[in-house]
């Protein structure tokens, strides 16, 4: 009976509204087509710019490994006891400073483990890969023997359950692990990956590891001083100071000599094939052509389109006001209407609207957005439709006037964009910029950021890019 009741209402409420919508042909088009004529327009500018031209970078600076970069040997790790230092094997205390003495004893320092694991359990084949490392590191090493600095797991995914243990870091019994090395086939086609930690503190992030995930890099950044947003140090300093390339060589090493000793007539069972990397460059570019489209006028975009915008958001406002100043809802209110009817008919009735034109912007915007998964570009649009929906519920539950509140919602909707213009000139906190992006129009805004890094990048949003960013 409850949904039955539910269902009767919704009906006759959706048809009320479409019937005052459909009376306003000229309002559907105005809301529909101006949007849609200012994406195909940018597109056009777009299209009409002139790309510029971005050199060829060869690399002149070879970037030698040595201790001072903080990169050692593994077996150099287990002699660094530099108090407040810490690389593979170990973790010093500060309190173990002092004005003649910068070095730690064992006894001041916490002990890393290095976790070994297949990619997935039940594979025999990764096992036998991880156990023969073990054996090998432990018998070349003769401290990582007598620590037991490698720990086998039977799975990345159980390694990953022990980091996520609620005791890990706080109970003394459970070893801390400063990575992780996992094996996903062997020999003879290897395919090892290294997981090292990273660590955040409140309100910051310590200098830690750049991603080795296969996320894209911003491609229009060609100078060769790149700097991880998250690091103080260029990229290939980060990966020597936390001993990524000690760990490495590890590998390489392992590798290299069970493949040595599993290839017949190549090496004895007891010798060993040692790999050290010499040093580092950055990876060279050829000369590109972007159009630099966003980063020169994105912002125009986001500008032109809150305008567009304005007369959509301006009926949602008064559409729902209206119904309070002509009494219609206390009316049907008193007809026994169920609010949570109400609140979602209104809600179809809005997005019978908005998702169409999302999809519609997402189609015109084809030359605006040209790299970017178009499944992205409509969840930027519907987002944000979602948002502005919100907000002129939010806006006509404090008005009794609907023309009061379409002037002054349109005007606080469009004061959005010059939110973000006053942050963009400083470098506000993550924390702020959420707090910013409540209001739909700055958090739109925010979003061109996205292309401006990625679409003249010519890389574009897509999975691996919608939640990542190398500048902000």
């Amino acid at each position: 009976m409850c949904c039955t009741n539910f269902l009767r209402q919704f009906k006759v409420l959706a048809w009320k509204n479409y019937l005052l919508k459909i009376r306003n042909p000229i309002v559907i088009l105005i809301e529909i087509l101006i949007p849609v004529a200012v994406i195909i327009g940018l597109g056009g500018v777009k299209s009409g710019l002139a790309p510029s031209s971005v050199k060829a970078n060869i690399p002149e600076t070879f970037y030698t490994i040595y201790p001072g970069t903080g990169n050692q040997s593994f077996e150099e790790t287990y002699d660094f006891h530099d108090c407040g230092g810490e690389n593979l094997v170990w973790r010093c205390a500060k309190d173990s400073c002092n004005n003649d003495n910068f070095n730690a004893t064992i006894d001041d320092c916490q002990r890393y483990n290095i976790a070994v694991a297949p990619k997935t359990s039940g594979d025999a084949d990764t096992l036998a890969a991880a156990v023969e490392f073990i054996d090998w590191a432990n018998s070349y090493y003769s401290n990582a023997n007598a620590y037991q600095t490698f720990t086998l797991f039977s799975s990345e995914s159980a390694f990953v359950n022990a980091l996520e243990n609620t005791k890990y870091g706080i109970s003394s019994d459970l070893p801390i692990y400063s990575s992780g090395i996992i094996f996903a086939s062997g020999f003879p086609n290897w395919d090892v990956s290294l997981r090292l930690n990273a660590t955040t503190y409140y309100k910051t992030t310590a200098e830690t590891n750049p991603a080795t995930s296969l996320q894209e890099l911003d491609l229009s950044v060609t100078y060769n001083d790149q700097t991880p947003a998250s690091a103080g140090f260029p990229y290939n300093l980060a990966f020597g100071v936390q001993g990524v390339y000690t760990l490495m060589d590890l590998v390489h090493s392992f590798t290299a000599t069970s493949t040595c000793r599993s290839t017949p007539n190549k090496c004895k069972s007891t010798d060993n094939v040692i790999v050290t990397m010499d040093g580092t460059a950055y990876f060279p570019n050829p000369k590109t052509n972007p159009n630099q489209f966003w980063t020169s006028i994105g912002f125009v975009f986001a500008l032109i389109m809150i305008i567009a915008l304005l007369y959509p958001v301006a009926n949602v406002i008064s559409v729902l006001v209206q119904e309070k100043e002509t009494k219609m809802r206390e009316g049907m209110y008193m007809m026994s209407l169920r609010s949570d009817a109400l609140w979602l008919t209104w809600w179809f009735h809005f997005m019978c609207l908005f998702v169409p034109l999302a999809v519609i912007l997402t189609i015109a915007g084809t030359l605006l957005f040209t790299y970017s998964n178009g499944v992205f570009i409509f969840m930027y649009f519907m987002v944000f439709f979602i948002s502005a929906t919100s907000y002129g519920i939010l806006i006509s539950v404090l008005f009794n006037k609907s023309r009061t509140a379409a002037i002054v919602g349109a005007l606080i909707f469009f004061a959005g964009y010059f939110i973000y213009i006053g942050y963009a000139n400083s470098s506000p906190s993550r924390s702020t910029i959420l707090a910013a992006s409540l209001h739909p129009a700055c958090a739109f805004t925010y979003g061109t950021l996205s292309f401006a890094e990625y679409e003249d990048a010519q890389i574009g949003i897509s999975s691996t890019t919608w939640n990542n960013s190398n500048k902000y």
